[in-house]
This record gives C-alpha cells, structure tokens and sequence, in this order.
C-alpha cells in the first residue's frame, strides 16, 4: 500500500458564524465601504486550520485567534479567546473535527488583552494551575496592564469600546460588522482569568513533548506582547505585533500611548529572527497565516517602515510648527503600504498622528487661547446662541450637500450640545454619523458612528460590555486594588478629616491613609489606627468596598473581622463613589 501524502495547511472546519449570515449578501454592500466589507467577509467565518501534523488554527471565534499544539504531555495553547462561552464552543468543535480530547499541559499569554486570556477556564482550572498540572506563562508586566486596563479605567474604556466594536448594536446591515481585527461575536460573555505560574523579562523557553517553545518580549501593541518561536516546527507566532491594517497606535476605547519607535523596533528584531530562522510560516493571533519566506520579510518591512514613516514624518512637521490637527490631516498613508493588506481597518494615521504629537508635546498646541477653553458643550450652547439655531442647521445642510460630512458632524455636535433634548436635532446628528459609517474604511470609525446614531435615536443602552468578574477581583494585587479605590473617592465629605486605618488581606498589611479628601496608603500597620480590618482574601475585600457584598454579611461568614472604631471604615464606604457604566458620549 502506498503512502497517502498529507497536505498542510489542511482546512478543517469553515463555517459562516451563526446569526452573521447578513454580512454575505447584497444588501449589505448597499450600507458598507467595499473593501472594509470584504475584510469583515473573511474574519466573519470560524475556521480550524491544521498547520501541520500536531499544530492546529482556530480563527473566528471571536475578535481573536489562538493556536493548539498538540503535544505527548498534552495540549500547549497560545491564547484562549475572549470569553469562556467562546472557548467553550472553539473546544467541542476542535474535538470534534480532530479527534484529539486531551488535558491542557501549558497555556501562554501572549500580551494582557482580555480578548486573548478571557476564555481560559473554558480550558483549565485554576487549581490545574496551582498544582502544578498545567502553567501559565506570561511576561513579567501582563498582570500591571490587565489591572490598568481592567480596574483603573476599566468602566470609562469599556464604554467607549461599546463605540469601538459596536458591541450593543443589533447583528443587521447598520449594526455589528466587524471590529477591524476579527469577528464581532464575544463582546458579552464570562471573561474568566488563571493568573500566571510563571513570567518572564526578556525570554522563556520551555519544553512539552519534546517541542521547544520559547516565548521573547517584544513590545508593541502592548507593553507585554511577546512573541513565541516553536524550534523544531521553525514555526513563528506574532501575537498582535502585525495584523493586516496599519497599527493601532491610539485606541479609541482609550489606553495609555503606544509608542510606534518600539513597535518598528519589534518588527526590526522579527525580520532579523525570521531570516536568521529561514521562517516560512507567520502565524498572527488576528488575521490569516502568511506563507512564504520573502513574503514575510516584505510585509514585515512594509509594516517597519509604515511605523518608522508616520513616527518620522509627524515630528518633522511638528518642527515646522504645525498643530496635532494640521499633520493628521496633511499626512497620508502611502499606498505603497497596502500592498500586503495593510489598509486603515484598525488603525489610522489620522489618530495615531496626534497619539504621536501628544507623546512629545500634549494636548496644547502653543496657542494660548487653549489655555483655559470651556467645554465642548458649553461651546456648543454659546455658539449655538452666537449664530442662531437656524443658521447652524442651514450650515449644516450646506456641509452634507457639498460631502463634507466631517464638517457636518462638528457642527451637528454643537447643535446637539444646545439643546440635547430636541430630538429632531439629535436624527440630524444620527443621519450624519451614518453617512460617515456607511463610507469609511475603518470598522472601529464605522462602528462608532454607528453606535452613536443608534443611541441618538434609541438613547443609551443598559448592556454593557464584559463586566468585572469574580476571577479578576480576586486576582488583583492589594495595593493596586487600594489605589484604584483612591480614584472613587468623593473627597467633600472628607476634606477635614485625618485618620488612618490598618488593613489586612491574607498576610499582607497596609495602613491606609484619610486626608483632605485623599485615601492613600503605606505599607505595614500603624499604632496609630483607631480600627484595624482583615480580610479573609482578595474576592472579600473587593466586593466588600465596591458595594458587591454588604459589610455585615462579610462579617457574619467570617470574611471580614473588625477590631475597634468601625465608623472609620463606614465614613470611608459611604464616600465611595459608584461608576456611571452608561454615561453619555454622542447625546451631550
């Protein structure tokens, strides 16, 4: 008998998502740009791909991919999607196309991003990990950017990003299409978290089944991002470092800046490494694989110099003087760049120009007129009262019927701001934003757009997007979770106040600090404390100062025990601040 010759990359499953199918017809090109269209078409199908004889693709499920090496000792997963649903879901197909039900042996975190650990627990426990059965890897800053990203901003970003992936929109012709990186699916489910066993600085090799994987730091997207080589397959995987759109170098759920110097950087370390390698198969944990070894050294280059080209050029024209506003819309992308698919699906340079000014310079641009402006809307009102309400909608008008829609969304924004109840100016507003969607290229601008004509019509959701769950409270460091509840604090009540109280989780111990409206905290206790807390774990106490379980109970089940003045810690709970997970955006 002859032997059957396996093909690779084999295709193993390809299925349109449930509930997308509307993406794939005619009448959606009636409402979407044509090519942000035919990039959502790809990332709306899941897929299980077979690399090779033991190393598996799935993509689709969700905005983000991850990859199954099947191994001797187990499974080795880089990544494990958004949400426990999907993780579930990825799961039972993998089994049931390949065969292979095996236990997890080793899971990596390439970088903090929720889309890519949230779905862990729909693989691993986490007394897996904490018995030694299966590790966690993840570079040393992972757990600083999941709390920054998660607990510090955490409710003002996860607002915003209801904007950038359309996520409450309903799944029809104006609503979810894609969120530049992937499918929209996932947005609302169980983020879960297994913190890591173990982490790393600059490189980590460790070896399952007689495969070498090792995993280095290379600083990106995020702070953490770190790649992962797999020896004896020469196989390369990027993590998010290369997606095929310009980089997002400013997000417009918001984060801290990205500096595009470390990201050309990185992709100058990978060109070496992939030569160096003779690397012949890219693996990015959002887009297709790329083939081919000069292939991949002309994107990656492309994708160096895109970087190196929008960094360079912006403080050029910084040196001549002109503002953030001025470069972002004097400096184009070169369609030079294109060539490898690297269009604005995600990233612009429109936004990542003054993401690069305010790296340098700031907000202000010299003009000292800027130097004490008054708010947006109460611009909006005076200006409104300056030119009449009729003339700016005149203006307005004018600005549609010549397409200068950008024009026309400021100034319908002002005439919002004058009278944010009246309704007739809110559709005027709506019917703009949805112009702008149905053109751009971009599908975090579409999204938005689209959710803010949504909104300014329906008025603001209840959902929101993944919420704080028990296994990041739980994870979160004491200190770090101290400071974050200094940001809550409302300080009127507290101005005249001076006291401190010790504070206790597990065998850590802090005093905390009670001043001029500010909590802050030191480390070790004081003598000076008129009441001392202890907290039986981390879960307790964050649910206890978020308000999520009441201070009795905590103390009835034993979780919380309380030796002195107990009126410290209620005049500090009373004066906790609760968040506002719907505030307005499009409607002010």
């Amino acid at each position: 008998m002859n032997d059957v010759q396996v093909m690779y990359p084999k295709t193993l499953l390809e299925e349109i998502n449930r509930g997308y199918e509307y993406i794939y017809e005619k009448e959606q090109e009636k409402t979407t740009n044509k090519i942000l269209l035919e990039h959502a078409r790809l990332g709306n199908k899941k897929k299980i791909i077979q690399l090779n004889e033991t190393a598996f693709l799935l993509r689709g499920y969700g905005i983000a991919n991850m990859v199954i090496i099947n191994t001797d000792e187990g499974l080795v997963l880089i990544d494990t999607l958004m949400s426990k649903e999907l993780a579930e879901e990825a799961k039972a197909d993998f089994i049931r196309v390949t065969g292979i039900d095996k236990n997890v042996r080793a899971v990596f975190y390439t970088h903090w991003h929720a889309d890519h650990w949230g779905g862990v627990k729909g693989w691993i426990s986490n007394e897996e990990a904490r018995s030694e059965k299966v590790d966690v890897i993840a570079q040393d800053l992972f757990e600083n950017g999941l709390i920054a990203e998660n607990l510090i901003t955490g409710v003002a970003m996860a607002r915003r990003a209801q904007y950038m992936y359309a996520a409450v929109l309903k799944k029809d012709k104006l609503g979810q299409l894609e969120t530049g990186l992937g499918s929209s699916r996932g947005m609302t489910g169980s983020v879960t978290l297994v913190l890591p066993t173990d982490t790393f600085d600059k490189q980590i090799t460790k070896k399952y089944g007689g495969l070498t994987f090792t995993a280095f730091h290379t600083p990106g997207e995020t702070a953490d991002q770190n790649s992962i080589y797999i020896k004896e397959y020469n196989l390369f995987i990027t993590s998010d470092n290369f997606y095929d759109s310009f980089p997002n170098i400013y997000t417009i759920r918001g984060a801290k800046a990205r500096d595009p110097r470390n990201w050309a950087a990185s992709a100058t370390w990978a060109i070496k490494f992939i030569k160096d390698k003779k690397i012949d198969t890219l693996i990015r944990q959002h887009d297709e694989v790329i083939y081919g070894h000069n292939e991949i050294i002309e994107y990656l280059e492309d994708y160096h110099d895109a970087l190196k080209y929008l960094h360079d050029q912006t403080v050029r024209l910084m040196n001549q003087g002109l503002r953030a506003d001025e470069i972002a819309n004097t400096l184009n992308f070169p369609e030079k760049f294109h060539r490898h698919g690297i269009q604005e699906y995600y990233g612009t340079y429109y936004h990542s120009i003054r993401n690069v000014y305010n790296m340098y310079l700031g907000w202000y641009s010299g003009d000292p007129s800027e130097l004490g402006e008054v708010s947006r809307p109460e611009r909006g009102r005076r200006l409104a009262n300056l030119i009449g309400n009729d003339n700016l909608i005149k203006a307005i008008e004018a600005a549609r019927k010549n397409d200068d829609l950008n024009w026309a969304a400021e100034l319908a924004a002002y005439l919002v701001s004058s009278d944010p109840e009246n309704q007739k100016y809110k559709h005027l507003k709506a019917d703009i934003f949805e112009a702008l969607g149905r053109k751009t290229v971009n599908a975090t601008w579409r999204n938005a757009y689209m959710t803010g004509a949504h909104e300014l019509r329906e008025g603001i959701p209840e959902d929101t997007m993944l919420a704080m769950s028990s296994d990041l409270l739980g994870s979160i460091r004491v200190g770090d979770f101290i400071d974050a509840m200094a940001t809550k604090i409302i300080p009127d009540k507290l101005m005249e106040e001076h006291f401190r109280i010790n504070f206790s989780v597990g065998s850590e111990n802090y005093t905390l600090i009670v001043r001029s409206g500010v909590l802050s905290r030191t480390d070790g206790l004081s003598k000076e404390a008129k009441v001392s807390l202890k907290f039986k774990d981390n879960t307790t106490m964050a649910m206890t100062l978020l308000g999520m379980m009441p201070q009795n109970e905590a103390i009835s089940n034993g979780s919380l025990k309380i030796v002195g003045d107990a009126s410290m810690l209620e005049k500090v709970l009373a004066n906790i601040g609760k968040d506002n997970p719907n505030f307005a955006i499009s409607t002010k």
